[in-house]
């Protein structure tokens, strides 16, 4: 069931709606989330277990003005794990051939 959520005691429902006037939060109490929804609909999942200051800032830096800047996060944080993935491979690998090494 999805609650509204008006009112809160750090003023959160109203500062999400100074960042855009359709905005509005809802409780979904059975997946225990809070969603952001905007007069288009469905925007978010707040990835917090409590409103606070995160989810203000959230919502600002997932705006559509900020698409650019988020595929370029994505993108350098792909590729940093794309690198550290590479470097545990590798690791792993130069393990094993020690490993069959000694055995022989």
């Amino acid at each position: 069931m999805l609650v509204p959520i008006n009112n809160d005691v750090l003023d959160i429902a109203w500062s999400i709606k100074q960042v855009d006037d359709s905005y509005y939060i809802m409780y979904d109490t059975n997946k225990h989330k809070f969603l952001l929804y905007s007069s288009k609909g469905y925007q978010l999942t707040f990835p917090f277990s409590q409103l606070d200051m995160r989810a203000i800032r959230y919502a600002k830096h997932t705006r559509i003005e900020n698409l650019d800047t988020l595929i370029d996060e994505m993108d350098k944080f792909n590729k940093e794990k794309e690198k550290e993935d590479i470097k545990n491979i590798h690791n792993e690998f130069e393990e094993k051939c020690d490993l069959a090494l000694r055995q022989i």
